[in-house]
């Protein structure tokens, strides 16, 4: 019986995965992660991608990546990312996720999550040159690499990049909030009329921010969330909500 429904998973598995190919190299690569990552809920695509016909593949160490990283195994995603990149440097999304994973795991590797996002915002950049659009949600990499900054505390290069990233995405509640964040910090250090400044700047960005937050939908804020499940986007957009609020309070004081 064992054996049967080994081989039974296998076959299952390589049909997913000559339909996610086909997705994947002819339609819409979104799309293709989005049903591969679902597959996760039933525990077969770790099976596939260990055991599957493309497992030497690089985009099948990106997927395990993601899903390692949305298991919370960040030794593994950054394992399986690495190895992603060794197959394949030119594709991207691995340095994206990469930085993620060394962001999430400890403060020791923020200089390594800072060149993964670098990276990612270089070769998209590259193909921005090439196609003249920049990757879908390639504001992403700006607002995780401001992020870092943040930890590292060098709130003038988070400012930086977060307005670098609203170049390419104006009306991003994620980056409106990151610069709002990286002038509030600023202000620690700041005589009284910078800091007055600066809070009345913060707060246009928040109240910019929490109005575009509070007119999308669960559904469309889970976008930028692809591997999560769709019982946390509410829950994310709710979170992101306050903590603009909380931020709000702050430049009244």
């Amino acid at each position: 019986m064992n054996i049967n429904l080994t081989y039974f998973r296998l076959f299952f598995g390589i049909v997913v995965l000559i339909f996610f190919t086909i997705l994947f190299c002819f339609y819409n690569v979104r799309i293709a992660e989005f049903t591969f990552l679902k597959l996760n809920e039933r525990n077969t695509s770790l099976f596939l991608l260990e055991r599957g016909p493309g497992k030497d593949n690089y985009y099948s160490h990106y997927l395990k990546g993601r899903i390692y990283f949305v298991n919370n195994q960040l030794e593994k995603s950054i394992n399986s990312y690495t190895k992603a990149i060794e197959l394949n440097g030119d594709f991207k999304e691995n340095y994206y996720g990469r930085g993620l994973a060394y962001g999430f795991f400890d403060d020791i590797y923020l200089t390594q999550a800072e060149g993964d996002f670098i990276k990612y915002i270089e070769l998209d950049n590259l193909e921005f040159e090439k196609t003249g659009k920049h990757a879908y949600g390639a504001w992403a990499g700006y607002n995780d690499l401001a992020w870092i900054y943040f930890l590292k505390g060098d709130f003038l290069l988070q400012e930086k990049v977060a307005r670098d990233g609203l170049e390419i995405s104006p009306e991003n509640p994620w980056l409106l909030n990151m610069l709002a964040v990286s002038l509030l910090a600023q202000n620690q250090n700041s005589n009284l009329n910078m800091s007055k400044r600066r809070c009345i700047d913060a707060k246009y960005y928040l109240e910019k921010s929490k109005k575009l937050l509070e007119n999308i939908s669960s559904e469309q804020f889970g976008e930028a969330y692809s591997g999560d499940k769709p019982v946390f986007w509410e829950i994310g957009r709710s979170q992101m909500l306050s903590t603009i609020k909380e931020n709000l309070l702050l430049c009244e004081k």
